[in-house]
């Protein structure tokens, strides 16, 4: 009797026991399956934060508000968030997940208050595949990064070629030694029998860097007598606009022009600031220096120039800043004309030095920035449309040096906007021996034509523009200097 009472308590302690193993087992694939779901959950919000920093930094620069909206976006894109806008920052949407961005970093983030960067937290919350048998009724996740977009290295070219498929969108012509003191790159992956690089004639072209190179993506030809030094390289890989500017800001009018010299007693010419018919954006016309001021000595502001400048006569000194200019181009040709940037402290009654990367005390700075007036009501397309930069130093003697403290724009000397159509002659005309034309800096033309006609030393000096064509005559030397281009915009992940 006796043993049939222990096997029923036996059998009364198995229940229980059951039941306990089954909420030890529970407990198990609350582990295994909620643990794993968070795990594949907080792999997935970090990659889409990653993303969405990233996406965000590029525009850091310009506006933190569409730095936001960037962020938001690609978040959005990926399942993550309420909404593509930063309206919807830090909201938790319907299926729990909630992204918010912070412009500059908050104190979630080491880099918290640094301006040029931006941080993202993205947060999920959802129920427990099993975690409620032990009272965990929702799982929260959650990952965080912050990016970076702060100017970085100089890129190591002295020329690109952006067009990604024109035949000879880099030509050298000639009967010159043209020495290239950086690398050069070209972009077009033609192959066209005259190559995507092209150089023809007695033309020999030199990249004197050590270790330099001329990376083609398509067919390089040296054709004739041409030599290359180094070799082209055929079948390089493509490199975007390491630059991807935007546009800079319009700035007011400038201040009215001050004479240094003027012995004839002439009025400021008409279309200048100060001049009797001073152009504005609904009327617009060229600040024009003709013949007429041979031996007159001018200062100008930068500012808006909706007409744009021509300069055939006299001397002109360039103050620092930005010469915006809203159509009729930017002209400096001339026996009688000369051109200069100088710095605001420069004492107006000396004749400036030749700015060198050893002498940069006068130098100043100034960046060009070429477009076109949309908002002319005048008619006069010759000054409302963009047109050509022409610098003879044939001509004259021009001596230009880049803005700086300018932030991306920095070490940019002329830029042209990008979402207008390129001119087959030239967008940029650089003619002249390098005695009289001394350009320094980067010349920035991600949509048009940069034609370089001379000889000597044009300085250092960067081109990056859709195609370039350089033709020089005994020895045509364009230096690099690492300090004196465009420097690139650094955009990665910092947390």
């Amino acid at each position: 009797m006796s043993s049939i009472t222990e096997r029923s308590r036996e059998r009364g302690q198995t229940l229980p026991l059951f039941a306990l193993a089954i909420v030890v087992l529970l407990g198990f694939a609350a582990l295994a399956f909620d643990g794993g779901q968070m795990l594949l959950d907080r792999r997935t919000e970090q990659n889409t934060a990653d993303a969405a920093a990233l996406a965000g930094a590029r525009y850091v620069p310009t506006s933190a508000a569409q730095a936001r909206d960037e962020a938001m976006r690609i978040a959005y894109q990926n399942g993550f968030g309420a909404g593509p806008t930063f309206a919807s920052s830090g909201v938790t949407a319907t299926d729990g997940t909630v992204v918010t961005v912070k412009v500059p970093p908050g104190p979630e983030s080491e880099f918290a208050g640094q301006a040029g960067y931006v941080e993202v937290q993205v947060g999920n919350t959802r129920p427990s595949i099993f975690g409620g048998v032990l009272g965990i009724l929702n799982q929260r996740t959650g990952a965080l990064a912050t990016a970076a977009n702060k100017l970085g290295a100089a890129a190591n070219y002295s020329m690109i070629a952006l067009d990604p498929d024109a035949c000879m969108s880099a030509k050298f012509t000639g009967n010159a030694t043209i020495t290239v003191g950086g690398n050069i790159q070209v972009d077009s992956s033609s192959t066209c029998p005259q190559g995507a690089f092209n150089a023809v004639g007695n033309t020999e072209v030199t990249v004197s860097a050590p270790n330099g190179s001329i990376d083609v993506v398509g067919n390089a030809r040296c054709q004739g007598s041409a030599i290359c030094v180094p070799d082209a390289s055929e079948g390089q890989p493509y490199l975007p606009d390491p630059l991807g500017l935007p546009p800079p800001g319009l700035p007011s009018l400038p201040a009215d022009l001050a004479p240094i010299l003027n012995p004839d007693g002439l009025d400021i010419p008409d279309g200048c600031p100060g001049g009797a018919t001073a152009a504005t954006a609904e009327e617009p016309a060229t600040c024009a220096f003709t013949s007429n001021y041979a031996g007159s000595v001018w200062v100008l502001s930068a500012g808006y120039y909706p007409g744009g400048i021509s300069v055939l006569a006299g001397t002109i000194f360039m103050k620092p800043g930005l010469y915006y200019i809203g159509g009729g181009g930017f002209t400096a040709s001339g026996l009688d004309a000369n051109l200069y940037s100088v710095s605001d402290a420069w004492a107006l009654d000396t004749a400036p030095t030749t700015c060198t990367p050893t002498s940069f005390a006068d130098c100043g700075g100034v960046l060009i920035y070429n477009t076109n007036d949309p908002s002319a009501t005048s008619g006069a397309t010759s000054v409302t449309d963009m047109q050509a930069i022409l610098l003879n130093g044939s001509d004259s003697d021009i001596n230009l040096y880049p803005i700086q403290n300018a932030g991306p724009y920095t070490n940019i000397v002329i830029f042209q906007d990008p979402s207008l159509p390129s001119d087959p002659s030239g967008d940029l005309v650089l003619n002249g021996s390098g005695s009289n034309l001394y350009v320094q800096g980067t010349v920035y033309l991600p949509a048009g034509s940069v034609k370089v006609n001379g000889e000597g030393d044009l300085g250092p000096f960067q081109i990056i523009a859709n195609d370039f064509a350089i033709s020089g005559s005994g020895n045509l030397s364009v230096a690099y200097n690492q300090d004196l281009v465009a420097q690139l915009i650094a955009v990665g992940l910092v947390e």
